[in-house]
């Protein structure tokens, strides 16, 4: 892509278009989304910053870079979270994929 006038977009240009409409950063956007982290994902989860990173790139849990450097913000784990589980291969541990959400069952009443 050009800029309008068919020079190639630069990080100086993009800054100035971010900072004259008021855009906020690609950190900003997904923390006030409510993403996580490493180190409150890591609170969350009890174990430590480094952990969660493994876990991302295991896909135990779900992870979006932000930057070039390739730091992620964490989507929360919801109500069934990875869990320490020593002596067990990450590889062998579902990935966030096929996490089922819990569904609530049917209650069947008599009138």
């Amino acid at each position: 892509m050009q800029s309008g006038e068919g020079k190639p977009f630069t990080a100086r240009i993009v800054a100035r278009i971010q900072r004259r409409y008021h855009l906020k950063t690609r950190y900003d956007r997904p923390r006030n989304a409510g993403m996580l982290t490493a180190e409150d994902m890591a609170e969350v989860l009890e174990i430590n910053p480094q952990r969660v990173k493994i876990w991302n790139r295991h896909g135990l849990i779900r992870g979006h870079a932000y930057n070039a450097k390739n730091d992620c913000l964490y989507e929360r784990p919801g109500e069934n979270p990875p869990r320490k589980a020593p002596g067990v291969k990450l590889s062998r541990r579902r990935p966030v994929s096929e996490v089922v959400a819990q569904r609530a069952e049917e209650v069947q009443c008599e009138a």
